[in-house]
């Protein structure tokens, strides 16, 4: 083999590992971004979990304040 062609060789070789290597990073960022598409959907959901939450705590406030003010009223008798 001349020197020629072992450096095609080593130069198809290398191409191909590249190659090889560009391939398992463009999967990974695919990861990444499918792992960055839950993250912010997971933090869409703490949010609107935060928000529930705070709507639950809300209602129960103004329910025990509507239960405070019906005890208050005052009795009529005729």
């Amino acid at each position: 083999m001349s020197y020629s062609q072992k450096s095609l060789g080593d130069a198809v070789s290398h191409f191909h590992k590249t190659r090889v290597e560009d391939t398992v990073c463009h999967k990974r960022l695919l990861e990444d971004t499918v792992c960055r598409k839950r993250l912010l959907e997971d933090t869409v959901c703490r949010k609107r979990l935060l928000e529930d939450t705070v709507c639950r705590k809300r209602l129960m406030e103004h329910s025990s304040v509507a239960k405070d003010s019906e005890n208050e009223l005052p009795t009529y008798q005729n």
